[in-house]
């Protein structure tokens, strides 16, 4: 019975965050991106656009760059580059204050992968461009330190 209750509550939670999403608040319903454009959107962690999913398909193994341009800097938020199983790639930290993130030289694999844009706190309208390597590869990771994928 308290785990019935724990999976409402929890769920309950979940719904509210993204009451207003426009629908790209679940992986299934990712809005395609492609290399090279950029796109437009907003997530907001107050009113009810906490998460924006993207997808991208590659048909190689790409190292591609990840840039990130916010309207409203203070936004604290975070980009997760998922595979198409939906385990987590990189983790990309935004720091409340910047107005671009540049995340460099991620090697991703062939297929679909996403990326999750999430609002811990605050609001934004933020521009995502996803553009191939440069080919200085600096080994797969994020400007974080995180690890290329295995």
């Amino acid at each position: 019975m308290c785990a019935l209750a724990l999976t409402v509550a929890t769920t309950a939670c979940a719904s509210t965050l993204d009451k207003d999403s426009g629908g790209d608040h679940v992986r299934g319903k990712a809005v395609v991106v492609k290399l090279n454009e950029t796109h437009d959107d907003s997530i907001s962690a107050d009113q009810g656009d906490h998460t924006d999913w993207k997808k991208l398909t590659l048909k190689a193994t790409t190292i591609i760059d990840v840039n990130v341009y916010w309207d409203d800097p203070s936004v604290r938020a975070k980009v997760n580059v998922k595979d198409q199983f939906g385990g987590q790639v990189y983790e990309l930290t935004h720091e409340p204050g910047e107005r671009e993130n540049h995340w460099k030289g991620m090697k991703l694999r062939e297929g679909d992968t996403f990326l999750e844009v999430v609002a811990e706190r605050g609001a934004s309208v933020y521009t995502i461009e996803l553009t191939s390597g440069d080919g200085a590869d600096d080994g797969g990771g994020g400007d974080d330190g995180t690890p290329p994928p295995e």
